[in-house]
């Protein structure tokens, strides 16, 4: 959906959401944006619906968002 910029001066983009099996993944994901040619633009943070997510970009600059949400949730149709 559409919110505020999460992130200062980053040029509107559009973000593709993927989701990662679990917090231990999403951390070690994290850990090799860098070596990657990409960057975290938000670290990891605890959502409000739960799961966790962040926000990083790719080589070339597009936006990618990494999230966990559990199984349980998604049965729940939230």
């Amino acid at each position: 959906g559409v919110m505020p910029m999460p992130v200062k001066d980053l040029a509107p983009t559009w973000v593709a959401y993927l989701r990662v099996a679990d917090s231990q993944s999403l951390d070690a994901m994290l850990a090799k944006v860098a070596t990657l040619g990409g960057s975290v633009l938000l670290p990891a943070q605890d959502r409000l619906v739960g799961g966790r997510a962040a926000l990083i970009a790719g080589p070339s600059g597009e936006g990618i968002a990494l999230q966990t949400w559990s199984f349980e949730t998604e049965k729940e149709g939230n």
